[in-house]
């Protein structure tokens, strides 16, 4: 079990806490971002991109997207993670969740905590201007939901995700905060 200490950031990007208390991050997919799509918010400039990549390989399922020659991201699926409240010490606490390979051939949703993948269950690599930033290279740690959609009709399945990050560089020189994440990719 982790801390998520390092949640704070998310809490508040979603509007947690509540009345209710704290909750657990979370946001809902954008139904109308189109298939093969990226939507998101960096360090509040629009940014709208291509998907690239969505594949399971040995280490998690990996998507990529690219906007231009400068600015682009890759995201890996390790492990998701069960968010919960703890009681006695009203903070937000993490499980690991399922194998993410298992999820994705299941088709199953979850959440994940952005971070270090081999940590947090998933990471995020981030081109922005040219300058390659990680979501391992900061302390809060970002989150991603993960939800699967058939359409009746035709029995084509789409993965679409949101979420918020931060990322910076190994040295530290760049850093971007990314928000409003919304996607959409087509399942093969």
């Amino acid at each position: 079990m982790r801390s998520a200490a390092a949640c704070a950031a998310a809490l508040l990007l979603c509007g947690c806490p509540t009345e209710e208390g704290i909750q657990p991050p979370s946001c809902t997919p954008d139904e109308e971002t189109p298939v093969g799509e990226l939507h998101a918010t960096v360090d509040g400039d629009d940014w709208v991109g291509d998907s690239t990549m969505l594949q399971a390989v040995p280490t998690g399922v990996q998507l990529g997207f690219t906007v231009d020659a400068t600015n682009g991201m890759t995201v890996r699926l390790v492990q998701s993670s069960v968010f919960f409240v703890d009681e006695l010490t009203e903070t937000i606490d993490i499980d690991d969740g399922d194998d993410a390979v298992d999820l994705y051939d299941d088709r199953a949703g979850a959440d994940y905590s952005l971070g270090d993948g081999s940590r947090d269950g998933a990471d995020v690599t981030f081109v922005h201007d040219g300058d390659t930033l990680h979501t391992s290279n900061v302390s809060d740690e970002g989150f991603l939901r993960i939800v699967f959609e058939e359409d009746e009709d035709t029995g084509a399945v789409t993965m679409r995700g949101c979420g918020w990050f931060d990322a910076e560089a190994q040295d530290g020189s760049a850093e971007a905060s990314v928000t409003d994440v919304s996607f959409a990719v087509a399942v093969q």
